[in-house]
């Protein structure tokens, strides 16, 4: 279940892919900006770390820059990885 941030906290529809072999994989598209909260449960309980929050912005007030004074992190963002980012 993916619920939407608080007050209203309504279920948010979503599609289960994949299969027990190769792992699964949930999407959903948010209509509300907050925290959402995801549970995974397996046989009717809460899998480790579960429920899951996730947090949802408003994209076209999200600025990526590139931070050359931390040694490591990975300066080209390539779509569809991860990418670590700051809020102020």
């Amino acid at each position: 279940m993916i619920s939407g941030p608080a007050p209203h906290k309504r279920d948010i529809p979503f599609r289960l892919h994949g299969n027990s072999i190769q792992g699964w994989q949930v999407s959903w598209l948010p209509s509300e900006l907050g925290v959402h909260t995801i549970e995974v449960k397996y046989g009717n309980k809460h899998v480790v770390g579960s429920p899951f929050k996730c947090r949802v912005y408003d994209l076209t007030k999200v600025k990526l820059i590139r931070d050359l004074s931390t040694p490591g992190l990975d300066l080209d963002g390539i779509p569809g990885e991860d990418i670590v980012f700051y809020g102020k």
